[in-house]
């Protein structure tokens, strides 16, 4: 009997410690807990600078705007705020002229290979690559007071006749009257060309669908018909 009650109560005990440590082991959460994960740093070189050129920009032009008298020999000058080359930038020129086009430093230097006709307001502009106007100015040669804008003898009384004349018998001369010119969706400059016959070329940049629809609503503005429009040679 004493051996039935001691194996019984063994029993019981074997039993109990189970439940206990089933209860401890299950009951109980245990959390691992680990050191936050850092980035591996980026190694540090000493002296190491990162180089972000900046945008190019005119600083000067020569002649200034407005500059009567010029030298009809006179070099033209743009200065910019870094070295440039003959491709940092583009000119064009109302009315048109032969030039040679050198780099020196910061500057971009024109020759002409004719004198300036004296008496005669010249129209040029500095242009980006991107097809923005950093600047337009105006100079004159000669001793000439009253410089007068060429369109006489070009264009026969293209100086005489109306707007609505000019638009429609020579819309190129018209519209280069406007040129250069941009807003906030395009930029329109004009350069002339003497083949297959003299006319004037438009660039409009950038070269996407709302800037070319910007543009051909501005020429609605200033005028011009469809029939108008299409005469003209417009380069996107």
């Amino acid at each position: 009997m004493k051996k039935i009650i001691i194996i019984f109560f063994s029993s019981l005990f074997f039993l109990f410690a189970v439940l206990l440590l089933t209860r401890f082991f299950l009951g109980t959460k245990t959390t691992n807990v680990f050191p936050p994960a850092f980035p591996t740093p980026t190694p540090v070189v000493p002296g190491q600078t990162q180089i972000t050129p900046s945008g190019l920009q005119l600083v000067s032009l020569s002649p200034e705007n407005g500059a009567k008298g010029v030298d009809p020999n006179a070099q033209i000058v743009a200065t910019f705020n870094r070295i440039v080359s003959t491709n940092s930038a583009r000119f064009s020129f109302f009315p048109s002229i032969d030039y040679i086009l050198v780099a020196q430093n910061n500057s971009l230097v024109i020759t002409p290979t004719a004198p300036y006709e004296t008496g005669i307001v010249y129209t040029y502009s500095v242009i980006n690559t991107d097809g923005t106007i950093f600047a337009t100015a105006t100079f004159s040669a000669g001793a000439n007071t009253s410089p007068i804008i060429p369109l006489t003898g070009r264009y026969p009384d293209l100086d005489i006749v109306s707007d609505n004349a000019q638009k429609e018998n020579y819309p190129d001369i018209f519209l280069a009257g406007y040129t250069p010119y941009q807003t906030g969706y395009f930029s329109v400059s004009s350069e002339f060309s003497s083949s297959p016959s003299g006319h004037f070329v438009f660039f409009v940049n950038p070269h996407t669908n709302t800037a070319k629809q910007a543009f051909l609503s501005w020429l609605g503005q200033l005028g011009l018909t469809q029939d108008q429009i299409k005469r003209l040679e417009v380069v996107y």
